[in-house]
C-alpha cells in the first residue's frame, strides 16, 4: 500500500488491524488515506463473529463497533460483509447487515441447496445478494459481467476484479488476481440491477432457506466458552441498565470499563475462538479474557447498585438486604444474598419485607437464599434480616414423586431415575410422551469416531442410555422446595448425578446434571426430553 498506489488489499479484521494502527503511528495517515480512497478496506464488523453462538444483541453491536471504527477512525464505512470462514448463518443476517450499511455478503463455507450467488431473504422481507464462491463460469451463467479472465484458472477463485489492467498483481499474488471485496460487490450488484431493469428472467434466485448448519460440532465444543459467553452477554446488559440509572442520579458513567468489557466479549466471539480451539494455551487465554470481561461487568453492577441503594431512605441499613431485578417484568423465584456481618453466626434467619411478610432463609455455602415474590420490574425490594427461633423442617427419604402448585413429577428408579410423568396441574395434562424410546431426562451416551474432525458430529451407532440402569433416588422436602437426587452408574463410563427441583409456587422445573469419574473417551452425551406435543 505504501510503495504501490495501485495496490489494493483487504485488511481484516479490526481486532487485528487496530493493534497495528496503534503500534505504528507513522503508517496511520497512509492507512487512513487508503481506506478513504477505497484502495484498502476491512471487514465491516469488528471481527467475524460466530452467528450461532452469539446473541443477536452481540451480533448487532459487533457490526456497530466495526462501522463506527471504519467511519470515525479510518474514514469510510465498509459496504461488503465477508464472513468467509464462519460456520453457518442465522436467518436475520441479511436484515441486520443491510441496516448496518452493507449491500453485499460474501461467505466461503459450502452450503447445500443454494447457488453460488443468490438473493437471501430475511424474515422481515429484506434481501441482499449472498456470494458463497462464484467463479467465472457461474458468473457467466448468472449474467454477471466484468470478470477478469484470470479467475478461470482455478475453479474456486472468485470472479473479480471488475476492470483495469491487473498484470501488476501477478507479482504479488500467485495464480489469480484479486481486488477488494467492494469492487466485486459493486460489479455484481450492477449486473443484477441491469438484468432486473431489462425485464429478462434472472438466474439469480431468491431464497429464504436455512443457512445455519455448517460444521455443527462447533456449537458443542469447549462448553466452557459457551457458558462464559452467555454469562458475559447477560452481565453486560445488566451493567448498562444499572449504570445508566445510577448516572441519572449523579454517578459517573463507566464508559471506558463498559467499552473494554464489550470489546473483550466481541473478540472472544470470533468464529475461531468461541467455537473451540484444540490448543490448550489458546483455550486458557480466552477463558482469562472472558473472566476479565465478567469481572469488569460485575464490578460495574455492584457499584451501580450500591450507589442506588445509598440513596434509599431506611434505618438500620446494616440489617437490610436490597434485591435488584434487572428484568423488565415482575419476577418470583430463588434469590441468593450475602448475609450481613452481624448475622453470620446466627444459625437461623428470616427476611421481612416492608409490609411485614416473612420469608424463611436457607443457609448454604456461606450465603443465604429465599423464595422472593413479586420483585418489581427493573427495580428493587428491601428486606430486613432477623434472627429466627427455628429453621425449616427438611424431610429426607426415598420418595420418587415431588410436586408444587404447578407440577407433579415422578421418576422411576428401575429406569435410571428418569422422569416417567410430568403432570401440568394448570393445563390438566401429561407433558411426557409415553411412546418415546426413553423417558424424560434420559442421558444418551453416543460413541464418536476417534479421528473425527472436531467441527463435525460423527457417531458410530454404539450408545447406552441412563434409563437402561437402576438408580438410587433420594428425596428432600420442605416448605420452600421439593428435590430429587438421582445417582446412577453408567456401566464403565462414569457416575451420573441428576438433581430435579420444584420450588414453592414455581412455574419451572430446575435441573442439574453432573457426570463424575468419567473413565471413557470419544463420547457425545446429550439429555433428551420427549414432550407430548404433536406436530
Amino acid at each position: 500500500l505504501i510503495e504501490d498506489p495501485d495496490f489494493k488489499a483487504t485488511l481484516s479484521e479490526i481486532d487485528y488491524l487496530h493493534p497495528y494502527f496503534s503500534l505504528y503511528p507513522r503508517h496511520r495517515e497512509v492507512l487512513k488515506q487508503c481506506f478513504s480512497e477505497g484502495t484498502a478496506e476491512a471487514d465491516c464488523f469488528y471481527n467475524q463473529p460466530n452467528d450461532l453462538t452469539s446473541s443477536g444483541e452481540a451480533f448487532v453491536r459487533n457490526l456497530i463497533y466495526g462501522q463506527l471504527y471504519h467511519r470515525d477512525v479510518l474514514g469510510r464505512i465498509t459496504t461488503a460483509y465477508q464472513p468467509g470462514d464462519v460456520f453457518g448463518h442465522f436467518s436475520q443476517i441479511t436484515q441486520v447487515c443491510k441496516k448496518g450499511g452493507c449491500d453485499y455478503i460474501k461467505w466461503g463455507k459450502m452450503m447445500l441447496g443454494v447457488d453460488s450467488l443468490f438473493r437471501h431473504v430475511s424474515p422481515d422481507g429484506t434481501s441482499l445478494l449472498h456470494d458463497k464462491g462464484m467463479n467465472r463460469i457461474s458468473a457467466k451463467r448468472l449474467g454477471v459481467t466484468g470478470c477478469d479472465p484470470s479467475s478461470a484458472k482455478l475453479s474456486y477463485i472468485d470472479a473479480f476484479p471488475r476492470e483495469g489492467d491487473t498484470s501488476w498483481m501477478k507479482k504479488t499474488v500467485t495464480k489469480a488476481s484479486f481486488s477488494v471485496f467492494s469492487d466485486l460487490a459493486k460489479n455484481v450488484n450492477e449486473s443484477a440491477e441491469k438484468i432486473r431493469k431489462s425485464g429478462e428472467r434472472s438466474e439469480i434466485l431468491y431464497s429464504s432457506r436455512d443457512i445455519t448448519q455448517h460444521h455443527s460440532g462447533v456449537i458443542l465444543t469447549r462448553t466452557d466458552f459457551k457458558q462464559a459467553n452467555r454469562l458475559c452477554e447477560n452481565l453486560l446488559v445488566t451493567a448498562e441498565k444499572f449504570a445508566s440509572i445510577a448516572f441519572m442520579h449523579g454517578a459517573v458513567y463507566p464508559d471506558k470499563a463498559l467499552d473494554k468489557a464489550m470489546r473483550q466479549l466481541l473478540c472472544a466471539q470470533h468464529h475461531d475462538s468461541i467455537t473451540g480451539t484444540n490448543n490448550e494455551i489458546s483455550f486458557v487465554d480466552l477463558m482469562i479474557e472472558y473472566r476479565e470481561c465478567a469481572t469488569l461487568l460485575t464490578e460495574i453492577i455492584e457499584k451501580a447498585c450500591r450507589f442506588i441503594a445509598g440513596g434509599v431512605k431506611t434505618c438500620n441499613r446494616e440489617d437490610c438486604v436490597f434485591v435488584f431485578n434487572p428484568l423488565t417484568w415482575e419476577r418470583n423465584g430463588k434469590c441468593w444474598f450475602e448475609i450481613p456481618a452481624k448475622f453470620r453466626n446466627d444459625e437461623f434467619l428470616t427476611l421481612t419485607d416492608l409490609k411485614g411478610k416473612e420469608y424463611p432463609v436457607i443457609r448454604e455455602n456461606g450465603k443465604g437464599w429465599f423464595m422472593a415474590e413479586k420483585l418489581p420490574a427493573m427495580g428493587y425490594s428491601v428486606f430486613r434480616v432477623r434472627e429466627a427461633s427455628s429453621g425449616l423442617n427438611v424431610v429426607t427419604g426415598n420418595d420418587t414423586v415431588i410436586e408444587n402448585s404447578a407440577f407433579r413429577l415422578e421418576v422411576d428408579p428401575l429406569k435410571g431415575g428418569t422422569i416417567v410423568s410430568l403432570y401440568d396441574k394448570k393445563e390438566k395434562r401429561e407433558l411426557i410422551d409415553k411412546n418415546a424410546p426413553a423417558p424424560g431426562n434420559t442421558v444418551y451416551v453416543m460413541k464418536e469416531i476417534h479421528d473425527r474432525m472436531e467441527t463435525q458430529l460423527y457417531t458410530t451407532g454404539h450408545k447406552l442410555l441412563s434409563s437402561e440402569f437402576t438408580a438410587d433416588v433420594r428425596s428432600e422436602k420442605c416448605a420452600l422446595y421439593q428435590k430429587l437426587t438421582v445417582r446412577v452408574k453408567l456401566d464403565t463410563v462414569g457416575v451420573l448425578i441428576q438433581e430435579i427441583v420444584l420450588y414453592k409456587n414455581g412455574t419451572t422445573v430446575d435441573f442439574r446434571t453432573i457426570l463424575e469419574d468419567y473413565q471413557a473417551e470419544d463420547d457425545l452425551l446429550t439429555v433428551t426430553f420427549p414432550v407430548d406435543i404433536k406436530g
